[in-house]
């Protein structure tokens, strides 16, 4: 039996990576309550810091988590200066798997 092609190519690109967002979508999907933004706080690093929070409004945004090296820049250079850091401390390969679980779990516990 045939499988069924639900998405083309490029619409299975597209669903996997997180939506693309215009300024005032990003200010209000990176808006943060002060519990979240302590959980962040008490991360280990900048850089997870700001890979938390990217998560957060991705999932707040479509429900879904994305791999952080899809993440977009213009997310990545808001986030990191609403904490105050720069955006270079985020590298998305140096967040392990364990530590994206984790803060899959802190956010969906939110």
């Amino acid at each position: 039996m045939p499988r069924m092609k639900i998405l083309s190519g490029a619409e299975r690109d597209n669903f996997d990576k997180p939506p693309v967002f215009n300024s005032l979508e990003r200010k209000g999907f990176f808006e943060f309550s002060s519990e979240l933004l302590d959980t962040a706080g008490r991360l280990r690093s900048p850089g997870h810091r700001i890979g938390f929070l990217l998560a957060c409004g991705y999932f707040k945004a479509v429900k879904k988590f994305f791999s952080p090296r899809s993440y977009h820049q213009s997310d990545i250079e808001y986030v990191a200066r609403r904490m105050k850091e720069s955006p270079e401390r985020f590298i998305a390969n140096d967040i392990p798997e364990t530590s994206r679980r984790r803060h899959r779990q802190h956010i969906l516990t939110y």
